[in-house]
């Protein structure tokens, strides 16, 4: 038997959670429920807990060719679990 202590995170929340991690209007975003199968993701280490997916925009201000920023809440508590580079630039 599996006791949750805390109601599940909704994609609302994990929304809101994800901007104030990067300040970013909420528009900005692309949330998944799992692991999209479309796009790639090269993080080394992928939480075994459910999570959303959140593609966020860096925001530091700077202009290059780099990785999508990811960030992975965890839909049981709503901590950040991971943010960071997605992997995708090659």
């Amino acid at each position: 038997m599996r006791l949750r202590f805390f109601p599940p995170v909704s994609r609302r929340k994990a929304t809101e959670i994800a901007g104030l991690k990067c300040a970013s209007p909420k528009g900005d975003f692309q949330i998944f429920g799992s692991k999209p199968s479309r796009k790639r993701i090269n993080i080394y280490c992928l939480p075994k807990e459910s999570c959303w997916f959140i593609y966020a925009p860096w925001n530091d201000g700077k202009d290059m060719l780099r990785s999508s920023r990811i960030i992975l809440v965890s839909k049981e508590s709503g901590k950040v679990l991971y943010d960071g580079e997605a992997g995708d630039e090659g």
